[in-house]
C-alpha cells in the first residue's frame, strides 16, 4: 500500500485566499491530512493490485485442483457403484434365464409325454378299427 502526499500548507493559504478564516482553514486541512493518512493505508497501487491478482489466480488454482481431485474421486466412486450394480443385475439376469430354461425344459417333458399319450391312444384306437372292419 502507499501514501498520499498532502500539500497542507498550500491547501490552508488557498483556503485563507478564498474567504475563509485561519482557525477554519487549519481545523479543516488538518481533518482533511488526517483522513487522508487513514485512506492512504487502505489505498493500493497498480503492483498491489497486480501482486494480490497473481495470489488470487494462485488461491484460485489451488482450489480447482482441489475440486479436480474431489471429482476425480467421486467419478472413482460411482464408477465401483455402477459395477458392483452392473454385476448385480447380471446375476440376477443369469438366474431368470436358468429358471426360464428350467421351466421350458420341464415344458418340453410335459409336452413330449401327452404328445407320446396321444399317440398311443390314437395307435390303439386305430388298431381297435382295424380289427373291427
Amino acid at each position: 500500500m502507499t501514501a498520499l502526499a498532502f500539500d497542507t500548507l498550500k491547501y490552508c493559504k488557498r483556503l485563507q485566499a478564498a474567504g475563509m478564516p485561519a482557525a477554519q482553514a487549519e481545523a479543516k486541512v488538518e481533518a482533511l491530512a488526517e483522513a487522508l493518512k487513514e485512506a492512504g493505508t487502505t489505498l493500493m497501487t497498480r503492483q498491489d493490485g497486480e501482486r494480490l491478482e497473481v495470489a488470487v489466480r494462485k488461491d484460485l488454482e489451488l482450489v480447482e485442483a482441489g475440486i479436480r481431485k474431489d471429482l476425480e474421486l467421486v467419478e472413482a466412486g460411482i464408477r465401483t457403484d455402477l459395477e458392483r450394480v452392473e454385476a448385480g443385475i447380471r446375476k440376477d439376469l443369469n438366474l431368470f434365464e436358468t429358471g426360464i430354461r428350467k421351466d421350458l425344459q420341464l415344458l418340453e417333458q410335459r409336452m413330449t409325454i401327452k404328445l407320446g399319450t396321444l399317440m398311443v391312444v390314437g395307435l390303439g384306437v386305430f388298431a381297435t378299427l382295424v380289427k373291427l372292419l
